[in-house]
C-alpha cells in the first residue's frame, strides 16, 4: 500500500486516509478540531499513524523548516495557526508549544532525523517553528 520506515511501525498512508478513518478534520481550524486530535492521538496506535501518515509529507531532501511548513500546513489551518505564537505570550494568542500537539510534532521530526542518522535538539526545532508559525498568513 505505502512505504515503509524502518523506525515507524505500520505501511505509510496520506493524511487524508488518517483523517478519515478517524473522522478527523483536518486541517484543524478551531479549538475543539485541535482536542479532538489531541485526545485520538492519546492512543498509541493512533498516534503511530498519525506519525507515519506525516511520512508521507515529509522529504528527506527538504530542511526541517520546510518540512514543518508542509506538515503544519496539512494539519493547521493558516487563520487557526494565526492564533499561535510559538513560545511568548502575546495578547489574544496563544502559546503552540504549551499543546500536546507541539509535544507530537517533535516527537516526530527528532524520531525522523534519528532514523537519518541525524540529531535534532528542542531548541533547532524551535528555531525552524519561529521562522515558520509566524509565517501562516502567507500560506496558501
Amino acid at each position: 500500500m505505502g512505504k515503509q520506515s524502518p523506525n515507524f511501525v505500520g505501511t505509510v498512508v496520506n493524511i487524508e486516509t488518517f483523517k478519515e478513518k478517524h473522522g478527523l478534520d483536518l486541517p484543524l481550524v478551531n479549538c475543539e478540531d485541535l482536542d479532538k486530535l489531541n485526545n485520538n492521538l492519546n492512543d498509541l496506535d493512533v498516534r503511530q499513524e498519525f506519525f507515519n501518515a506525516l511520512l508521507n509529507i515529509y522529504s528527506e531532501s527538504g530542511s526541517l523548516s520546510s518540512n514543518l511548513t508542509h506538515v503544519l500546513q496539512k494539519v493547521i489551518d493558516k487563520n487557526f495557526a494565526k492564533k499561535y505564537t510559538c513560545t511568548r505570550q502575546v495578547e489574544n494568542k496563544s502559546i503552540f508549544k504549551n499543546t500536546r500537539l507541539y509535544s507530537h510534532l517533535l516527537t516526530f521530526f527528532t524520531n525522523k532525523y534519528a532514523s537519518e542518522g541525524r540529531t535534532l535538539t528542542e531548541k533547532d526545532f524551535l528555531h525552524s517553528l519561529k521562522t515558520v508559525l509566524p509565517n501562516a498568513k502567507d500560506w496558501k
